[in-house]
């Protein structure tokens, strides 16, 4: 899917995703990474979804996000229930989603200045 260019979108916005990747600015990504207003990590993690463990997340609770998305095309888009339980104690609020609707969300959360991240799997 494409997105039309927003003059407001910052360089770390979601330009497009499709089956070849995920373009954050110029940037095609073809691996999970963690994106934010300000921070892009592309080399962040190689396992599923299923596999993560809070450990894995540090990285992203360390950029004081106020919402996480996770974005996966895997059928199984529930987070691990350490993955919940480490957010929940840190006040961080966490939404599993198809990848489409994650970066769409995220996007949308960004442009009204929301402090937000997104963990996307492509």
């Amino acid at each position: 899917m494409r997105f039309t260019m927003d003059p407001t979108a910052t360089p770390f916005s979601v330009r497009r995703y499709g089956d070849d990747g995920i373009v954050i600015g110029e940037r095609l990504l073809t691996r999970p990474l963690v994106v934010t207003a300000d921070r892009l990590i592309a080399e962040w993690t190689t396992q599923p979804l299923a596999a993560l463990q809070a450990a894995d997340l540090e990285p992203v609770f360390a950029l004081g996000v106020e919402v996480l998305l996770i974005g996966t095309r895997a059928a199984e888009r529930i987070a691990p229930l350490e993955i919940r339980r480490a957010c929940r104690t840190r006040g961080l609020a966490l939404e599993s989603m198809e990848l489409g609707a994650a970066c769409r969300t995220f996007n949308v959360l960004l442009a009204e200045g929301r402090m937000v991240g997104a963990a996307l799997f492509p």
